[in-house]
Order: C-alpha cells, then structure tokens, then sequence
C-alpha cells in the first residue's frame, strides 16, 4: 500500500554518529538514485535519520513540472548495501480525510463539465495492468474507446468527442469493467475560451470550464535611464529619459458558473493547486503556466446565496521587451 506524501516517514539509518545514505526510485539498489545524502545523529537521539517523504515530495514535483507522469513512486534507502526501509508513496496532499492508497483514478473535477474538442484530464492511478476505458454516452447509445493498458501511473490527455452528452472514465481489470470507480463527465458545446487544468489533491490532474466572465490585463513596469543630451544642439527627438526595457505581467481574472454546494467544496482542490495551467480553447487549446493569487477559500454554501468564484491568476513567465 502505498503512502500520502504528507506523512512523515523517517527512517533510522545508523546508530553510529554520521551515516550516508542513497534512496532509490525502486524496491532495491538496482533503481535510479533520487537522491544522496549524510545523516548526523542528534543530541539525545539513538541513531541518525532521515525524513524520506520530504525528499521524495520534491523529487515528484520536480518530475510533473518537468512533463513526467508518475504520481506514484516505489523507493528503497540503503545505508552502503543494507537496505534499511523500502515502500512507496503518492502524492496526496489531503490532509483532512488521511487516505492511503486509491483505487480506480484519482480524478475529482469540480464540475465534471468539459467542452468538446478540448482536453479530457485522466490520471491513470493504478501500477498494475489496467486498461483506461472512455464510454461517451448519445442518449441510451453508447461508444467505447479504449485508452490503452499500461503497467505505470499514467496522465492522460484525450480530446473530448463531439455528438455525445455525457462520459464515464473507468478501468477494466482484466475482462471486467470497473464503472464505479471511475468518474462522470457532462459534455458541452465549445463556447467558453478558457478552462484552468490542475493537479488535486489527490495528485491527479483535473480540469475547470470558466463559465463566467474573464477578463485578461497586461500591467507595465518600465526601467527608465536618464541620458545626457544638449537640447540646443540635438534634434528635437533627442530624450533625455530612455526606456530600456518593459517588464509585462499578464493577469486573468477568472469567474465560474454557478456552482452547487458540492462542486464549491470542491474548489480547495483548484485554489491551493500548486501546479495549474490555463487553456486558451480558441488558440488551439494552448496551455499557459499559470499561478493562482487567490489567498483563500472562503467555503461558500448556498446558505451566502448564489455560489460563484473568482480564481485570480498570473502567468507563470517572464515577458520583457527591450
């Protein structure tokens, strides 16, 4: 079973007073090393140690930032060629229910609206042999279409099929399918530019059709030089204030539609997301790395009256001109 990454794992490594020691990416040595490092026991402690989930929550990270797949990650920590802990973590950041290990996907929309033509977000949980099954749903027609069977974890893009109301995204186990444990999808016409893909808490990617209003700005800083000039004597074009370059920090405001009380619970999911990028529908579904300003979730309720959001965003990139 594997293990939140949360969860504080600290593994006894030598009780001599400094250690060295190498994680790896598999059950064993025979893997990539992750990571070296050299332990110096306490004071008042009986060995040396190390916090083996704090590493590992870094590694992941820098992998899904980098374009990687896995949320899942066996290790081992040896000590020379001793072996001294070996598991597996995921990367859930769920607190609050303190789950280890999931079945099925770790997909948990707010809506479960998608537009059609645009990205279906599907992470792929499971490490053993499972094929990813999409049904799309034309009134009682259904068609099937299979992702594939692989052994890793796996994220998964698929554009969303035009000509059908709704899908379900479940594994099948060998020659039996899996429904609920898969999740349900509502599809829409294209009609809204811009949608936030995200990774949740539970590690998996998931996807927020902007059904409200959006609004995009462009905010100027200038570095500014004085420059020495004669205004008798140069053209009357001459300044003596330069501008050598503007800095551009781009900004969305971003509302959602109306939400119920369920899919607004939902919301922490998006609004602490520490990974999200805005999808331009109308650009060919171009994908902006974005970072989220918003500094709260407020938990809306129906009992405040209608519930609506605003995320708040900024491009997650320099842009300058000189």
């Amino acid at each position: 079973m594997a293990t939140a990454i949360w969860k504080d794992i600290e593994v006894a490594l030598s009780a001599n007073d400094s250690a060295d020691y190498v994680i790896y990416d598999k059950a064993d040595n025979t893997g990539n090393i992750i990571y070296q490092g050299k332990s110096f026991k306490r004071p008042g402690q009986n060995y040396c140690t190390a916090k083996v989930n704090d590493i590992l929550a870094d590694y992941l990270k820098q992998q899904l930032v980098a374009g990687a797949v896995n949320i899942r990650q066996p290790f081992s920590v040896y000590v020379g060629t001793t072996r001294q802990l070996q598991g597996e973590f995921f990367l859930c950041w769920d607190y609050e229910t303190g789950s280890d290990d999931l079945d099925g996907f770790p997909n948990r929309p707010i809506t479960g609206r998608i537009q059609v033509g645009t990205p279906i977000p599907i992470t792929k949980y499971a490490n053993y042999s499972q094929e990813v099954l999409v049904n799309y749903y034309d009134g009682a027609a259904v068609t099937r279409v299979s992702l594939g069977t692989t052994t890793d974890v796996r994220n998964y893009l698929q554009n969303c099929a035009s000509g059908y109301d709704r899908a379900v995204v479940f594994p099948r186990y060998s020659v039996t399918d899996h429904t609920e444990l898969g999740f349900n999808l509502t599809i829409i016409p294209k009609c809204h530019r811009w949608q936030l893909y995200y990774q949740n808490l539970l590690g998996g990617i998931d996807c927020l059709v902007i059904e409200g209003k959006a609004v995009q700005r462009d905010a100027y800083g200038r570095t500014v030089i004085n420059k020495t000039y004669n205004n008798s004597l140069t053209p009357i074009h001459s300044a003596g204030k330069v501008v050598i370059s503007t800095d551009v920090t781009r900004t969305w405001e971003l509302h959602t539609g109306w939400l119920t009380d369920a899919e607004a619970g939902r919301m922490g999911h998006l609004l602490g997301s520490t990974l999200v990028y805005l999808c331009d529908c109308d650009d060919n579904n171009r994908l902006y790395p974005v970072i989220i300003s918003n500094r709260e979730d407020p938990h809306k309720t129906h009992k405040d009256g209608m519930v609506s959001y605003q995320v708040d965003v900024r491009l997650a990139q320099d842009m300058i001109r000189r």
